[in-house]
């Protein structure tokens, strides 16, 4: 570059044009990045404020759920156009996946707010229901039934899959191994081999509105477990919950789907 074609500023090129820069046409731009609604705080001390905030939530949910569609339908597309001009698609299609499970998830959140449940702490829960898409269980070994962990749920879309016990069907056998001290010893075992589709509520003497809110609440496949609280009690005033499957942490939005006071534990 000789002195006539120096640079007089950051985006002021002086002197010649060079013929090889690129001619601007009318296509169109990028849009700008996905506007994602602000986050809220919800309070409520009464009875009848948390209709408003259950209202505030479903407003905020919807929009995330709306800017959630529109990020996986960009990204959806980037991929096609990756793959007509032959570039690699592997860090749009991780984007993609991600942002499909957030759209079910936000979906499944917004159906609940819709139907009226109400989004509670996440205490330790008792657990008697999970749902899956899958056949079988992960094939897990343990000394004892009890001690198989819970099969996971994959957060399916609402609607979808089926509810099974968390308590696996499993199969018992012996294995033959040596102790630390060198000793040859026989070891019992169980390995998970199936689903158990016998579902138990975990109350009998529940008052059979309980019962009939339970049902309707798995009846449309919405939450991704069900289970009780105070975990592991059968006194105090149990509460019946729906917890759906929160993909970026593995942790839960637990719902209370219905609750029930035996003044005999009283």
């Amino acid at each position: 570059m000789n002195a006539e074609q120096r640079f007089a500023g950051p985006f002021e090129l002086v002197g010649e044009k060079p013929s090889n820069l690129p001619v601007a046409t009318d296509q169109p731009i990028d849009q700008a990045p996905i506007q994602q609604p602000d986050d809220i705080t919800v309070v409520a001390r009464y009875p009848e404020q948390m209709q408003q905030c259950q209202a505030e939530l479903l407003i905020w949910c919807k929009a995330k759920l709306a800017a959630t569609r529109t990020e996986t339908a960009d990204l959806l597309e980037n991929i096609e156009i990756a793959k007509k001009n032959h570039w690699g698609t592997g860090a749009l299609e991780r984007a993609a996946k991600r942002s499909q499970k957030l759209e079910l998830y936000y979906d499944k959140l917004a159906r609940a707010l819709a139907s009226g449940y109400f989004i509670i702490p996440n205490f330790p829960v008792q657990l008697f229901a999970i749902r899956t898409k899958r056949v079988h269980p992960d094939r897990k070994t343990a000394a004892n039934p009890f001690n198989l962990p819970i099969p996971k749920t994959e957060g399916p879309a609402a609607g979808e899959g089926r509810y099974v016990n968390p308590q696996t069907e499993t199969q018992g056998f012996s294995q033959t191994e040596r102790s630390p001290a060198g000793e040859v010893v026989t070891r019992n075992y169980v390995v998970a081999v199936g689903f158990n589709e016998q579902i138990d509520f975990p109350f009998a003497l529940a008052k059979p509105e309980v019962l009939s809110a339970t049902a309707e609440a798995m009846a449309v496949k919405l939450f991704d477990q069900m289970g009780v609280l105070p975990a592991q009690s059968r006194n105090g005033d149990p509460i019946v919950v729906g917890r759906i499957l929160d993909p970026r942490a593995g942790s839960w939005i637990t719902f209370m789907v219905a609750w029930f006071v035996d003044t005999r534990a009283l």
